[in-house]
């Protein structure tokens, strides 16, 4: 793993032994909160499947859908 700076030390430990555990189970994983890059390199490094947050686009309350098939 790299360094990803003092800023992600919570991404140490419990996240990489879930993803673990999911990859395992044969089952996908979702990371939220992905702020930045080296967030999402450690993540990724980490086997995450999928990942949201600002770093992918900030949370809108327009519908990603057209409204005639609401």
């Amino acid at each position: 793993m790299t360094n990803a700076g003092p800023r992600h030390s919570f991404l140490r430990g419990s996240p990489a032994a879930l993803i673990d555990l999911a990859r395992r189970l044969k089952l996908r994983t979702v990371a939220e909160w992905v702020q930045d890059e080296a967030a999402a390199k450690t993540l990724q490094a980490w086997g995450c499947d999928y990942l949201q947050g600002a770093l992918i686009r900030l949370a809108t309350t327009e519908r990603p859908w057209r409204a005639d098939l609401a």
